[in-house]
Formats: structure tokens, sequence, C-alpha cells
């Protein structure tokens, strides 16, 4: 059967508990293969192969439990080839789920965010950068460079519009700000309220546009 997509929008509710253990599955099923391979013939290269999986393997259970932010500064959507087995899918990213009820724990339609959210109209600057994978991040903390706009915010998740000139056009991209910028609330909305964005169905329309043209 093909793959259906569902025709929705959606944006992960917050971040995820990691769970490695789809992937270290994979790993010591590679490992066993391995190991059958250096048992038959010892001269194979793969003990070496061997020593890097278990330490992939050693690193993944490091990061066990940990809140995981990827994903949600995305839009994605839902496609199914049975109804059972799912998969969410943006430009980078795939995720594979069991059922509907284990994917709407973690997601969102796109118009149940809107229609749940507060207007703020507002530019989204940061007050001090925060650390990213030990490296400091200077996201959202220079306005002048170009405004983020957060149109419409649920707790944590803050949908906002990215403006910036180019040869004198006004460029205009929707984007979802990655909640590892909100969380720690070292941020503020600054200037103007920008009433244009103010009609959520103006805005749904624009956002399925952009992604149509995106391919996503």
């Amino acid at each position: 059967m093909d793959i259906i997509y569902n025709g929705e929008i959606y944006l992960k509710k917050g971040p995820e508990i990691y769970n490695p253990s789809a992937d270290i599955k994979e790993i010591d099923e590679k490992i066993e293969e391995l190991q059958k391979l250096f048992t038959e013939d010892p001269n194979l290269f793969t003990l070496g192969v061997i020593e890097l999986s278990k330490s992939v393997k050693s690193s993944l259970e490091k990061e066990r439990g940990k809140l995981d932010y990827s994903g949600t500064d995305t839009f994605w959507r839902l496609y199914t080839n049975d109804g059972i087995n799912l998969l969410m899918k943006n430009n980078f990213q795939e995720r594979k789920y069991n059922g509907v009820e284990e994917m709407k724990r973690i997601y969102m339609k796109l118009s149940e965010f809107l229609n749940e959210s507060s207007f703020i109209g507002k530019e989204f600057v940061r007050t001090t950068p925060i650390r990213m994978n030990g490296m400091l991040d200077t996201s959202y903390t220079s306005p002048l460079k170009e405004k983020n706009i957060v149109l419409y915010a649920k707790n944590d998740l803050f949908l906002a519009v990215k403006r910036k000139i180019e040869q004198d056009k006004l460029i205009e991209r929707y984007i979802l700000i990655n909640s590892n910028y909100i969380k720690d609330r070292n941020y503020e909305f600054y200037g103007n309220i920008y009433s244009e964005y103010k009609d959520k169905t103006k805005v749904y329309k624009l956002i399925r546009r952009q992604l149509e043209k995106e391919k996503i």
C-alpha cells in the first residue's frame, strides 16, 4: 500500500524524554553480526568496528532520560500506510511511531495550536546567550540583524515570523522557536505590536503555502 500523507501540519508539544532503545537494539544486532563474521574469519577488519559500535552504544546510554529538544523548531507532516505504522517527517528528520495515541502524546495539529494560543505580535529577543552542545549560542540576541516576531504562544511553543530585507524586498518566513531558547525565561517581547498577523486563518494559509514551496 502507498504511503499516504494526511494533509495536516503538526508541531511538537515540547521536548521528549530521550529513549535510545531502538537505536541501541539496531547497534546490538550489528555487533552480533560482526562478531559472527569475526569468529568465522579473524582476518576480517571487524574488531575495530565492533569496538566503535560499543562506544556509540555507551554514548547513547549516557543520554538516556535527558530532555530532547530536537524537532521543537520545525513543522511536521504525518504519513501512514495502514493507519497503525506512522511516520512523522520534516525536511531533515523522520520519527516512527506505533500508533495514533503514541503520536498524539508528542504532536499537535497546527490548527489546534492556533485555536488554543494567545496572540503576542512582538519581537522575540534573548537577554542572554545560551549554551548548546558546550558552545555559546547568541541566536536571537541581535534584533538589528533580523526581526523574529512571535505571533502566537502556548506554554513554551512560540510560532514566529522571521522578517528581513533583501535587495530592498521584505522576506518573511514562518518558524517555530526551539524550546531551548524559551525554557529559562531569559527573553523579552520587544517593540511595537504587529497587528497585521492577528488573523489566524490568514497565518495558517501562509504557513501552508510556505511549506508547499519548501516541500517538507
